[in-house]
């Protein structure tokens, strides 16, 4: 399953306009928490599969003076307490981002334990024999990855990763990553990610190319005057194929994405790659027998 992050009311309403047979999983942060979160939490559930929240520690490791007072484990315990019942799980306060981060972190994790919690940890070493062990030998039914391992981890190292906990029934989710091939060839349950903004916000959308050789087969296309060297639409080998696709599947026109004025329609755009995107992981790791 691939978590959305950031997503709001309004614009889940428009996507189930497009596709009303299925519901978006969402993944809200306690550090980006707005009205428009609220909504989509409590009053807007139905339009919705399932939701996860995140601390918000990426959040306040990147600007930790200007967020330290809005972030911080005091309210997030709180939070939780309030909140926790509305979620399908959440992520624990893992604050510490090194590899080093171990013993912080987990006194985090046993504290909002010790209030009858019961967070996602975060494996912030993955070449850690104790912190793994500890997931292992103390019944946890999800674990995740942090962003920094699963950047500088290949498919590979993932995989041998992944499969430790998932021989053992444990659940396996990636925080910020949407690579097809580090999601598709390693038994991993769900992941989450913000590209969908990113991307409509840069200009450009993702599109799965069935002509594209290779296992990826994700073209970004631009939508914008050809920046940063990214394949204009007009310039797009297969704008034939892509207009196809934008239509019978969105409804839309390669023109209907161009401009400021049709953010949104760039934000559909890729939500609707992002849910292709999952089905064509299920197929694989059926193949792939996991």
């Amino acid at each position: 399953m691939i978590f959305h992050s950031g997503l709001v009311t309004e614009l889940v309403k428009a996507y189930a306009r497009i596709n009303p047979t299925y519901k978006l999983n969402v993944f809200l942060s306690y550090g980006r928490r707005n009205k428009y979160n609220n909504n989509l939490m409590l009053d807007g559930r139905s339009l919705i599969d399932k939701v996860a929240c995140d601390s918000g520690t990426w959040t306040l490791n990147q600007n930790p003076e200007k967020n330290q007072s809005k972030i911080n484990f005091e309210g997030y315990a709180t939070f939780l307490k309030l909140y926790a019942s509305k979620f399908d799980f959440y992520i624990n306060y893992d604050k510490v981002f090194s590899q080093n981060g171990f013993d912080e972190n987990i006194y985090y994790q046993q504290k909002l334990e010790s209030y009858g919690l019961n967070p996602v940890p975060v494996i912030h070493n993955c070449d850690s024999k104790e912190e793994i062990g500890y997931y292992l030998e103390n019944g946890y039914k999800m674990v995740a990855i942090g962003s920094g391992d699963l950047q500088s981890s290949n498919v590979d190292k993932l995989k041998k990763i992944v499969e430790i906990f998932h021989n053992k029934g444990i659940k396996v989710h990636f925080l910020g990553c949407t690579e097809y091939e580090k999601l598709a060839y390693t038994p991993v349950y769900s992941c989450d990610s913000s590209s969908w903004g990113q991307k409509g916000t840069r200009g450009y959308i993702l599109y799965w190319n069935p002509e594209k050789k290779g296992r990826n087969k994700t073209d970004l296309v631009d939508f914008e005057a050809n920046q940063y060297g990214r394949t204009y639409y007009k310039d797009y080998k297969y704008l034939w194929d892509l207009e196809e696709y934008l239509g019978s599947e969105l409804n839309m026109t390669p023109e209907q994405l161009c401009g400021k004025e049709n953010l949104i329609n760039r934000f559909l755009a890729t939500i609707h790659y992002f849910v292709n995107l999952e089905q064509l992981i299920a197929a694989k790791h059926k193949e792939l027998g996991f």
